[in-house]
């Protein structure tokens, strides 16, 4: 890329092109469905080589389906406890050393709530 090209991509586009760029080189998968597929993959492999089950009656694909239907689950719990957390703690700059605090304690308490602490 020629410096003319660079001086005319927006700061927030070549932070998201950086971004792509060192996920790609490292492996890391960036997108959410993707990323779940790739733990469940790797969860399901776990679980066949582990001495720790003698037999599983599933077939890999049932089991990964499984494995990342619970993990989205919890996601979606923990957004819904996350926005309920942030609404309880409006009168407090967000971002500052305080709300931080505030911030997990209610999540603690939220996540306890839920029965996931």
């Amino acid at each position: 890329m020629n410096r003319d090209k660079f001086r005319e991509v927006p700061a927030y586009q070549m932070t998201s092109q950086i971004r792509r760029q060192v996920a790609r080189d490292r492996g890391i998968i960036l997108d959410n469905e993707n990323r779940l597929r790739d733990i469940a993959r790797k969860m399901t492999e776990a679980i066949w080589s582990s001495d720790a089950f003698s037999e599983v009656f599933a077939e890999d694909e049932s089991l990964r389906k499984f494995i990342r239907l619970v993990f989205e689950h919890h996601l979606a719990v923990e957004e819904r406890l996350r926005e309920e957390a942030k609404k309880r703690i409006r009168n407090v700059e967000f971002g500052s050393t305080e709300y931080e605090v505030q911030f997990r304690r209610v999540m603690d308490e939220l996540r306890e709530r839920e029965g996931m602490a």
